[in-house]
């Protein structure tokens, strides 16, 4: 009879990371190549095509780094273009 028979698995084990955790990582990491990929796009497209110019580019990033960072609803889009603005009573 083995002796783990009937033990309560422990979850916070020292031990090195499960194959499982490994792979989550591994998606992840995909993950946010791909996002960077896609910002890559963006940024060529936007300075390119469009003729936005960098500081247009970095305030819309900064703006939307504020915003998630808030999460707390004071941010908003502005109904005309889309752009992410400030709460009125900082305006």
């Amino acid at each position: 009879m083995r002796e783990s028979q009937g033990a309560v698995p422990d979850d916070h084990s020292s031990g090195p990371p499960s194959d499982d955790i490994e792979e989550q990582r591994a998606t992840l990491a995909r993950r946010v190549s791909e996002c960077f990929d896609r910002l890559d796009d963006v940024v060529s497209e936007l300075s390119s095509l469009h003729s936005v110019d960098a500081e247009q580019i970095h305030a819309r990033v900064r703006a939307t780094i504020q915003w998630e960072a808030s999460m707390d609803g004071s941010w908003e889009y502005e109904e005309t273009d889309l752009r992410i603005v400030p709460p009125r009573e900082s305006r």
